[in-house]
């Protein structure tokens, strides 16, 4: 009893609470201010936050889109490599059964005429390159071997020959070299002016030309007789006179060779055996490959 009326008289004596200074007011105001801001500032924090993680969630489903565009890609690419690959694997079964499916005595025969066919082919191959080089080589020797035996004609006029005695004397030497190079079926023929002569079927013709009328009318009949004849024989014109200059053939000459191609005018000696060598061996029938 004594305790609570001293309590109780403590509690009446004790002054009322003064009311807040006015610096505390000013703090108190400054802290909810700045509270107010940091919630401002954590608000507009999540606002971003918020767009981030939008942004992140849209490029994550655009990648993923992406990704599932090349993955189907792919599996189309890999399901037509399987596709091919199982044709070319049917198609490799397919031959093998179809080979290995025949009897030993079938497979033996398939192989037998296929290896049979490439030896034919090669064996003929072979003897068709034997069979043409033999032929080059057999026209080779046959021409080496004949034109010392192919005929010559060697043509002078009687009138040019009795009145200059150094033109036989310069044919009897060209006609010894000709001679010492193997050419032996040599034969000369002198017509008398105005006579008519013939030549035959000679493989070349050789004409003492001197620039004379006598030398004049033997080219016109000998180019007359040579012109028909086929294969063609070569006529050499043959200038040469000792201690005088080459005659020339004159307007006419040319004139009456117009028609045929097949003369060489031939000046010196060694120029007219080296012109001889040269169509014997190649002779009438190739005359036309010089």
């Amino acid at each position: 009893m004594v305790l609570a009326v001293s309590v109780m008289s403590v509690t009446m004596a004790a002054p009322p609470p003064s009311p807040p200074s006015a610096s505390q007011a000013s703090q108190v105001q400054s802290t909810v201010n700045a509270a107010s801001a940091v919630a401002a500032g954590s608000a507009d924090q999540l606002d971003a936050l918020d767009r981030w993680r939008k942004m992140i969630s849209d490029d994550r489903a655009l990648l993923e889109r992406q990704a599932d565009r090349q993955y189907g890609g792919l599996e189309k690419l890999f399901d037509k490599a399987l596709w091919v690959l199982g044709v070319l694997i049917s198609v490799a079964f397919g031959f093998l059964f179809w080979f290995f499916g025949k009897s030993k005595n079938e497979a033996k025969a398939v192989v037998k005429e296929m290896f049979e066919e490439r030896v034919r082919e090669a064996v003929d191959a072979e003897a068709q390159r034997l069979r043409e080089q033999y032929q080059a080589l057999r026209t080779e020797v046959d021409d080496l071997a004949s034109f010392k035996s192919r005929r010559v004609v060697w043509v002078a006029g009687a009138g040019a020959l009795a009145a200059d005695d150094k033109l036989q004397a310069s044919i009897d030497r060209a006609l010894s070299v000709m001679r010492g190079a193997g050419i032996s079926n040599i034969s000369q023929i002198s017509p008398a002016q105005g006579d008519a002569f013939q030549v035959g079927d000679p493989d070349l013709v050789v004409l003492s030309f001197d620039g004379s009328e006598e030398a004049r009318a033997l080219l016109t009949s000998l180019v007359h007789q040579l012109q028909p004849k086929a294969p063609p024989v070569p006529l050499l014109i043959y200038s040469f006179v000792p201690g005088t200059l080459p005659a020339k053939l004159d307007e006419a000459d040319i004139a009456s060779l117009e028609s045929f191609d097949w003369y060489v005018p031939v000046n010196f000696p060694a120029q007219l055996v080296a012109q001889v060598q040269v169509l014997l061996r190649r002779g009438r029938s190739r005359i036309g490959e010089l």
